[in-house]
């Protein structure tokens, strides 16, 4: 059987951090957790030789501290970075993890840093990361411009975690960050038409699905994943 790529997710404690393997001995890194260590204890025993894209789907420390350690070690290998804008610019520019990727990547030119978020034109596909076939694709279904500028003025600002999804042939991994009920209904619309996405397997948003600060909306939180 030919496997086209292997998702690892990481035990970073409260966090996230996955690992998408392709079968050119290429990697997709989505979050670095507060601390990289098992980040990097993982990528130890993995052979790889180059590091397509890093990911960070928003700025909170448990996704993104780790980011700095993780970046000195494989510096080399790193084509470079997509981050989203979770908050206002000056925001993102005073945080220290931001500062530090942006002083490295030294006038783009060790790597890159773009944005992520969705697009229309290319119905949010990462061309860099993407084989150029059908067979493997990596997408930014949210935020989209308008939602991005839109959630920048909430006080959560989970709500503007970036959501990934793998597609390798039929089946999908999806990457949602610690997105909440903003995201889902957009995505609901923009990607099934009205109807639930289809999953083979979910990485769990913002810490295994609590979704809202107030239980009695979510009536038991019965309710987190019926965007599905």
């Amino acid at each position: 059987m030919d496997v086209l790529a292997s998702v690892f997710f990481v035990d970073v404690g409260q966090g996230t951090s996955q690992v998408i393997l392709f079968k050119d001995s290429s990697i997709v890194v989505v979050d670095c957790g507060e601390s990289s260590d098992a980040l990097i204890r993982l990528l130890d025993n993995l052979s790889f030789d180059r590091i397509r894209a890093v990911i960070l789907s928003h700025w909170h420390d448990d996704h993104i501290c780790g980011a700095p350690a993780f970046l000195k070690k494989y510096i080399a290998k790193i084509d470079g970075f997509l981050v989203s804008q979770d908050r206002p610019a000056c925001s993102v520019q005073t945080n220290l993890v931001y500062s530090h990727l942006n002083a490295e990547s030294k006038n783009r030119t060790r790597f890159w840093i773009d944005q992520l978020q969705y697009t229309g034109r290319d119905d949010g596909l990462i061309r860099n990361v993407s084989d150029g076939t059908d067979e493997i694709r990596l997408r930014v279904v949210y935020p989209d411009f308008v939602e991005n500028l839109d959630v920048q003025q909430q006080k959560d600002e989970n709500q503007g975690s970036g959501v990934l999804v793998l597609e390798c042939k039929d089946s999908r991994v999806l990457f949602p960050g610690d997105a909440g009920q903003m995201a889902f209904q957009a995505i609901v619309k923009r990607v099934g038409n009205g109807q639930p996405l289809q999953c083979d397997i979910v990485a769990a948003p913002h810490h295994c699905g609590k979704l809202a600060k107030s239980a009695g909306k979510m009536k038991g939180f019965a309710n987190c994943y019926e965007w599905f």
